[in-house]
């Protein structure tokens, strides 16, 4: 499988207005966590991505628009990142690989997502700043007492719900950033 993702100029000028510029070995990475991710898709149904421009433009662009909510001085540090709902490692993993000083986890409610989303931490050496966790953020049981910088979640759930179940995941002067697919928009 190629290591090569399909970026365009648009695609480049879109990323460097969030602030954002992916430096080689970054895009590299990219490449290889769709790689990973494809092939595990093939057996267990993480996602429904159908090559690289699908991963690229539904996944790894999707997931890197959460960092325009983000100040450039608080990329910069270190903090703590949970990812509701990470299904195949998204938005999560893109979000740690351009956030180098932070430390995350990544959870489902899905013991199998869960598992191959460790397996993609291991490949892609987040392994020592990132953990995947199984269980559902609803649950008191699920990461007692527990708060994040960044909290982020993906298209699960409804609304109210979501922010119900995620704002006390937050620590105080943390974000909730949140994307729910209304149609053909996102919010």
């Amino acid at each position: 499988m190629s290591l090569d993702l399909p970026w365009s100029e648009e695609d480049r000028i879109w990323l460097q207005g969030l602030g954002l510029d992916l430096d080689p070995e970054t895009e590299v990475r990219l490449a290889r966590f769709h790689g990973l991710l494809a092939e595990a898709n093939r057996v267990h149904n993480l996602t429904r991505i159908s090559g690289p421009e699908d991963f690229l433009r539904k996944h790894a662009l999707d997931a890197l628009a959460f960092l325009a909510m983000v100040p450039g001085s608080r990329r910069a540090g270190s903090g703590s990142l949970l990812d509701v709902g990470t299904g195949g490692g998204l938005p999560g993993i893109p979000l740690l690989l351009l956030l180098p000083g932070w430390r995350g986890v990544l959870l489902d409610a899905t013991r199998k997502k869960a598992d191959a989303v460790q397996g993609f931490l291991d490949a892609l050496d987040l392994a020592d700043r990132a953990e995947t966790a199984w269980g559902r953020v609803e649950d008191p049981a699920c990461m007692p007492g527990r708060v994040f910088d960044l909290v982020v979640a993906r298209a699960v759930k409804a609304m109210p719900l979501l922010i119900g179940w995620c704002a006390p995941r937050v620590a105080p002067g943390g974000m909730l950033v949140v994307s729910k697919e209304i149609g053909r928009a996102h919010v």
